[in-house]
């Protein structure tokens, strides 16, 4: 039944039965009528359009209240209208849905990239890629993958590579069977110069803003740009071929210093070949800013009978250049290389209390600004290089506890008369007498020689060295009658002399003197009034 008609016909049917005139309003036109009904006196005439009357009004409230209900959903947007509308819905849903896959998946491919494509600031040190000795790379590393699809650059890295080993090599700085011998026989052990070589030329590289400031001073890379703008955080090789080449040998020196000590086994390494990190920030390592010669390392090739140096000849640049490495107590094994020739300003080397072994190397004679040499409480065997004579700013060379033998050498004093302080040589297997090079070394304060096999009888010129404090020749092989002229080191605080063969008397004059120990028990050949006997 419609609901307006019914709607009508309930106003009528009230009109009639009322006996009245009631206005009514149409939904669809709002217009008014007027309706006239009749009254009838007959009550039982009108029992029937009661009932019809008040069903016809309960139906139409019900049908009302339900319209009125959908019209408020549909007004406050919690259904759909039309079957068009529940499309639209579904469509947004999914939409949504398949944005939020997208760029999930595109954050995982990014940081996938990243982990991939971009080199760490740290090396695998335990399995650092290594060559065959000719430069080329036949087992790279995670470290070096960015390096690995990139022709162009496999020929720069390959020339570079070359470029090192010819100049270390001209320059005498390393040898030829550094590079190769290790190499040609397959699963044998790398050498130390081989795992410098490829760091520099696989791993390092130079972190971005500070690659940004050396294009900017106009230093080409060896690796491309554009390799460089393809991956996020990558920088460019630390060292190049157009670097100045006592900056690349530092570099490849410290680094074989690290490989051939077993770095990795130090009790601290703290960021030794960590690539992009200037060799000047690795523990235990001094630098100064120092003018050296400008020539790069392709204008060092066509130059390999020596290195320019400060002669006014040649350009110069500041580079910062290592002066000290103090590295005590850290578990130090394996050689010393012959490679630290290439430390041409190292002032003091300090790597006392480590288990380095080997031969100490020649090459050490070359670094003539040495001033401290301790090397003390190692495992160096062989003679000591008789070449004292190249260090005349040396103050102290502590060599004891080790295992040298052969002779004190001649030479210890001959260049360093003035500025030599310390000498410690105890604990060794030396022999031999004392030799008198010792006595140019006016201004020595501490010479320990203790612990050795030395013969002879203690020369009279010690007294010459009124500056000494400390003077320790006990247990040896020495004889003969004890110098009075001991009595002038007024100065010293230290005198031990037991467990030799001497004789005579010691005269008590030392001022200072805390602790003077002698072999002068009843029945030695040696008195002395003022000692502690032994």
């Amino acid at each position: 039944m419609d609901i307006v008609s019914g709607s009508a016909d309930a106003e009528r049917a009230i009109g009639r039965v009322g006996g009245g005139t009631r206005n009514g309003t149409y939904a669809d036109d709002d217009s008014a009528v007027s309706s006239v009904v009749t009254s009838d006196d007959d009550d039982s005439s009108i029992e029937e359009p009661q009932q019809h009357v008040l069903r016809a009004m309960e139906s139409n409230q019900l049908m009302t209240r339900s319209i009125s209900n959908n019209e408020e959903r549909k007004k406050a947007g919690v259904l759909p209208r039309t079957g068009r509308e529940w499309c639209i819905v579904i469509f947004a849903v999914v939409s949504i849905v398949a944005v939020a896959v997208a760029v999930g998946l595109g954050i995982g491919f990014y940081m996938i990239s990243r982990e991939d494509g971009s080199p760490t600031n740290t090396v695998d040190r335990g399995n650092p890629s290594v060559g065959d000795g000719s430069g080329s790379n036949t087992n790279t590393s995670p470290t070096s993958s960015y390096l690995d699809n990139d022709d162009a650059l496999d020929i720069d890295t390959e020339i570079f590579a070359k470029a090192i080993e010819y100049h270390m090599i001209a320059q005498e700085i390393s040898s030829i069977a550094s590079f190769r011998e290790f190499a040609e026989d397959e699963g044998s052990m790398t050498s130390a110069q081989q795992l410098a070589r490829d760091f520099l030329v696989l791993k390092d590289f130079l972190p971005l803003e500070l690659s940004d400031e050396a294009e900017e001073q106009d230093n080409v890379t060896i690796v491309p740009q554009a390799s460089i703008n393809n991956a996020v955080n990558r920088g460019a090789a630390y060292l190049k071929t157009s670097t100045p080449a006592y900056r690349v040998v530092q570099r490849f020196v410290m680094s074989t210093l690290y490989f051939a000590t077993n770095g990795t086994e130090w009790e601290t390494d703290e960021r030794w070949v960590e690539a992009g990190v200037h060799e000047c920030e690795w523990i235990g390592v001094t630098c100064e800013l120092i003018s050296i010669p400008a020539f790069t390392l392709l204008e060092a090739l066509d130059n390999p009978d020596e290195m320019p140096l400060d002669n006014g000849s040649v350009d110069m640049t500041l580079e910062r250049m290592v002066t000290e490495i103090n590295l005590p107590e850290n578990n130090l094994g394996g050689e010393l290389p012959m490679e630290i020739i290439g430390l041409p300003f190292l002032k003091v080397l300090g790597m006392w209390s480590n288990s380095i072994g080997g031969e100490l190397p020649l090459q050490l004679g070359n670094l003539t600004r040495l001033t401290s040499i301790h090397l003390d409480d190692n495992e160096f065997v062989g003679s000591i290089p008789d070449f004292f004579d190249s260090f005349p700013d040396l103050e102290a060379v502590t060599l004891d506890i080790n295992g040298f033998t052969g002779q004190i050498p001649p030479t210890i004093c001959s260049a360093a008369s003035a500025s030599l302080e310390m000498i410690t040589l105890s604990e060794n297997n030396l022999y031999g007498n004392i030799p008198d090079s010792i006595k140019k070394c006016t201004n020595l304060m501490r010479l320990e020689l203790n612990s050795n096999q030395l013969q002879g009888g203690i020369p009279a010129w010690i007294g010459d060295l009124v500056q000494l404090e400390n003077l320790d020749l006990s247990d040896n092989e020495l004889s003969g009658d004890v110098p009075t002229e001991l009595s002038s080191l007024i100065r010293l605080k230290e005198l031990r002399l037991e467990r030799n063969s001497l004789s005579g008397n010691i005269i008590c004059e030392f001022e200072d003197a805390v602790v003077v120990s002698a072999d002068c028990r009843n029945g030695d050949a040696l008195s002395c009034s003022c000692c502690l006997c032994i």
